[in-house]
């Protein structure tokens, strides 16, 4: 056992008694505790391009797998690898066109005990073991794949369907729908649900203003825009159990030159996509929160994107009952920018700097003195 690797398992031991100490009884602590981050990349050479095997090249999703290590779907490699804890690194899924491989990666979950990819150029979601063996149950997507996957623990998914549909006057209508959907893609629970008719007027940002997350069995948080501080919880039937804001935090007007950045950025990724073409209408706001996910403990965790510029990650950490019971931060230091991603097992960053090497930090934290 490598130096490294038995310190990784002491720091992950901590904050694990650590996070059971922060909540323990379910007592609410008042006031609010404040927690510092402590940092670990995970494996050393993580990103490394001495050798391609370690080299990252576009991160699509990275989740915690259960026996341990980090799951990570490359979407410019194509590939499926599980990082080790001890350092290992193993391709689980190949890059390929044939029965099993990746074609085109779009997003990876675990669900229940399968893991899912989502494959844009196969149209399928493809199906593996937790030990990366195909199981040859592909689910067809259709024209237009899901987006935004969350896993839950029965097997099925959390995500947005994008689609078409006959109304009854004979017109083209295009729906969203974010919902619960099983192996067929059958929608068996919704939480929301909007209609446009032709030119689509407003589709782009009602797309780009939405966030939603879950753990794998707990309620649904909902933020329909996030350049506001609120968020709704949905229980098992979408029925409203509670909800989350925060009055203190206003919302950021954009300047007319930030809104027409935003116009220009968003009209060149769309193109000639003849579903946008009402134009484009941004949000006339910043967003300044972004849900990122939900721990062991089903606590949300709330990126508060301003602080970003102080050289800080914060969050706000709510419980499944709408209290606040947590903040934390990282110091940054003018890294690489990042993406939080936190689940089951933890808390990761990922850079989203496609100019420097790509990493995943391991975060383990402790409460201050």
């Amino acid at each position: 056992m490598t130096k490294s690797y038995l310190l990784f398992l002491i720091l992950i031991a901590q904050f694990t008694l650590l996070l059971l100490f922060s909540c323990g009884g379910g007592e609410t602590k008042d006031p609010l505790q404040d927690v510092t981050i402590r940092e670990l990349m995970v494996v050393d050479s993580i990103g490394s391009m001495a050798d391609s095997l370690q080299m990252l090249g576009t991160v699509a999703s990275s989740v915690h797998h259960p026996d341990g290590g980090i799951l990570v779907l490359d979407r410019f490699l194509n590939n499926l690898r599980l990082f080790k804890p001890d350092g290992e690194i193993v391709v689980l899924v190949p890059e390929g066109a044939g029965p099993g491989c990746i074609q085109r990666a779009h997003e990876m979950v675990i669900a229940g005990n399968q893991i899912l990819v989502v494959d844009k150029g196969k149209r399928n979601i493809l199906r593996y073991s937790l030990s990366g063996e195909h199981l040859g149950i592909d689910t067809p997507t259709g024209i237009i794949e899901p987006n935004g996957v969350i896993g839950l623990v029965n097997g099925d998914i959390l995500s947005t369907v994008l689609s078409f549909q006959m109304n009854d006057a004979d017109e083209v209508e295009l729906f969203i729908r974010i919902g619960q959907f099983n192996d067929s893609l059958e929608c068996t629970t919704e939480y929301f649900y909007q209609t446009w008719l032709p030119p689509y007027n407003g589709i782009s940002t009602v797309i780009s203003k939405m966030r939603y997350c879950s753990s794998s069995d707990g309620p649904v948080y909902f933020c329909p825009d996030i350049s506001e501080y609120k968020l709704t919880i949905l229980g098992a039937n979408a029925e409203v159990v509670g909800d989350i804001s925060r009055p203190d935090i206003q919302r950021i007007a954009r300047t007319e030159e930030e809104i027409e950045t935003v116009r220009e950025r968003q009209e060149e990724r769309q193109g000639n996509e003849f579903l946008f073409r009402g134009g484009i209408d941004p949000n006339p706001y910043k967003n300044i929160i972004y849900p990122v996910g939900v721990d062991s403990l089903n606590r949300l965790w709330i990126w508060k994107l301003d602080d970003t510029l102080d050289d800080q990650i914060c969050f706000d950490i709510w419980t499944a009952e709408g209290e606040m019971v947590e903040h934390a931060t990282i110091e940054w230091e003018n890294r690489e920018p990042v993406m939080p991603v936190v689940d089951s097992g933890g808390i990761m960053l990922r850079t989203t700097d496609e100019a420097s090497v790509v990493r995943i930090y391991k975060i383990v934290y402790s409460p201050t003195s």
